[in-house]
C-alpha cells in the first residue's frame, strides 16, 4: 500500500470538460446547475465527481441556451486562456478540491493540437498550479485504453472536432491520423436549417430540442440513396414522432 495521493484525469472538450481522480471507487458529492455561479460552470446533478462532465464556459447550457460568454476552448483550440485559467482552478479547488502540490495529472489533447496549446497547460499546470507532475496525452489514445485496447482505428466525434486515428501498441501512425473541424454542433446546425425549412422556427431557448431529436432520432444508414428515395415518396416506415416546444408533433 501506499500513500501516494492519486493522480487527476482531464479531458478537455469543446463543449465538456470531464475531470476526476484516476480510482474507480471515489465518490463525492456533485454539484447541480442550481449552485452555478456567474461564470462558473458546475458539475450536472446526479454525477459522481469521479466521473464529472463540466460545462465549458461560454458553451450551451444544459438548457440549450447559448451563453453570451467567450468560449475557452473551440474544437480543439484553446480560444481564451485567462478564462480556462479561471475555470480550471475552481474545478481542481471547489469541484474536485484537491491540493496540486503533491499530485500528477493527465491532460488529453486533440490528435492535432497546436504546440502553443501544449506548452501553455504545461506551463500552467507546473508554474500556475504548482502540480508535481503533469502528463499530456492524445484523446483517441486515451479512447481505446478506456476499452481495455491498445491497438485500434479510434473515431472521436466530439463537439466542433472529429478525429480518425489509427494507434498500434498505444502509438499513433501518424500517417493515417486525420481530423475535421465538423461534430455535433454543426450536426445540430444542419438538422435546424432542415426542421426550420419545414416551418419549424427554433429560437435559442429551443435549441436544446433539435439536440434531442438528434440524438434520439439520428442514424446512420447502409443505403443513403434508397432511404431518402422512400422518403421522397411518402413511405412512413421507421417515420418517428416528436412533441415539439410548441405542442406540436
Amino acid at each position: 500500500m501506499t500513500d501516494t495521493p492519486l493522480c487527476l484525469i482531464v479531458d478537455l472538450g469543446s463543449e465538456l470538460l470531464k475531470a476526476g481522480i484516476c480510482t474507480d471507487d471515489y465518490q463525492n458529492t456533485p454539484y447541480s446547475n442550481s449552485q452555478h455561479k456567474k461564470g462558473i460552470p458546475s458539475v450536472w446533478k446526479g454525477e459522481s465527481v469521479s466521473s464529472s462532465r463540466v460545462r465549458i464556459p461560454g458553451q450551451m447550457d444544459k438548457d440549450g441556451v447559448m451563453s453570451r460568454n467567450v468560449p475557452c476552448i473551440e474544437r480543439g483550440t484553446i480560444v481564451n486562456t485567462k478564462r480556462l485559467e479561471d475555470f480550471l482552478q475552481n474545478v481542481y479547488d471547489e469541484m474536485l478540491k484537491v491540493d496540486p502540490d503533491d499530485r500528477g495529472v493527465v491532460l488529453t489533447t486533440p490528435t492535432h493540437g497546436s504546440s502553443r496549446d501544449r506548452r501553455w497547460l504545461l506551463q500552467h499546470h507546473f508554474e500556475t498550479l504548482g502540480f508535481e507532475s503533469v502528463s499530456l496525452q492524445n484523446q483517441c489514445v486515451m479512447s481505446l485504453y478506456s476499452v481495455g485496447s491498445q491497438s485500434g482505428l479510434s473515431l472521436d466525434i466530439g463537439h466542433g472536432l472529429t478525429q480518425i486515428v489509427p494507434i498500434a501498441e498505444g502509438t499513433i501512425l501518424p500517417e493515417g491520423a486525420s481530423s475535421t473541424y465538423r461534430g455535433g454542433i454543426d450536426i445540430d446546425r444542419f438538422l435546424t436549417r432542415l426542421l426550420d425549412r419545414e416551418g419549424h422556427v427554433f429560437v435559442s431557448s429551443d435549441r436544446c430540442t433539435v439536440r434531442k431529436i438528434k440524438e434520439e432520432c439520428g442514424m446512420v444508414v447502409k443505403d443513403f440513396k434508397s432511404d431518402m428515395a422512400s422518403s421522397m415518396r411518402g413511405d412512413r416506415e421507421g417515420e418517428i414522432e416528436v412533441e415539439l416546444p410548441d405542442g406540436t408533433w
